[in-house]
């Protein structure tokens, strides 16, 4: 298997979403551009994806029912809940 030697700064590759792994062990950080990401990891960094975006709409409905509820704003609409989590 070819290894990507791709090197930069590690505030640019967060900028263009690479990947990154930290192992303790070793004392290592390993970053992967998307081509090169390994499958367990991209689905690690996937479930993870999910869980902040479910977490995220949990509290935008929480905080929309205890607005409503308090008659503080109206309905948000779908675009301003989708603004919300993206």
């Amino acid at each position: 298997m070819e290894v990507c030697k791709n090197k930069m700064h590690v505030e640019c590759a967060r900028r263009a979403e690479y990947f990154m792994k930290f192992d303790p062990e070793i004392e290592t950080l390993d970053f992967f551009c998307s081509q090169h990401t390994p499958l367990p990891l991209k689905t690690e960094l996937k479930q993870s994806q999910n869980e902040q975006i479910t977490s995220i709409t949990e509290f935008a409905e929480n905080y929309q029912t205890t607005i409503k509820e308090n008659s503080i704003l109206p309905d948000w609409n779908e675009d301003e809940r989708n603004l919300l989590i993206s």
